[in-house]
């Protein structure tokens, strides 16, 4: 049986990740945050494009809480933690759709999008989620008033 050389990557390096976005923060940047589908956030702000953060579940609430107060204070925020399974992050973006946040669906045209855009309006930023599109999604986001088709309720 033959051997593929599969080439290796070294580990994704987080913690550099984690001081430039700390720096970011320190200056009172607007973020611009968008999830991805493998437990990662791309972070941009006006002096940087798209950095790669891997999700724990610490780094989670230490984002949010600077999107929403502004405090960068990162203690016990350990970025080399495990990264966050889909499923944590599916419970996260739940507790978004049904907490308090101003977080709402972008519209679409029905015919044309197969995932539906989240976004979340905070006062050092925002945050984007993408998800898939079906009708269970419509249903539970209609239920927690994050969505309206424009039909008028009896």
């Amino acid at each position: 049986m033959i051997k593929i050389p599969v080439p290796s990557y070294p580990k994704y390096d987080n913690s550099s990740a984690h001081q430039k976005i700390k720096q970011l923060m320190m200056q009172h940047e607007q973020l611009s945050i968008s999830l991805d589908n493998h437990s990662n956030f791309w972070i941009s702000s006006g002096k940087l494009t798209r950095l790669k953060y891997s999700i724990t579940r610490k780094g989670w609430d230490w984002i949010l809480n600077y999107l929403r107060t502004g405090d960068y204070e990162d203690f016990g925020v350990n970025p080399n933690d495990e990264i966050c399974d889909s499923e944590t992050i599916s419970k996260f973006v739940r507790s978004l759709i049904e907490g308090e946040d101003n977080f709402n669906m972008v519209p679409f045209l029905r015919e044309t999008q197969a995932t539906i855009k989240l976004v979340g309006l905070f006062s050092y930023g925002k945050l984007i989620i993408v998800i898939k599109r079906d009708d269970e999604t419509l249903i539970y986001l209609k239920t927690h008033k994050r969505y309206e088709d424009g039909e008028t309720a009896d």
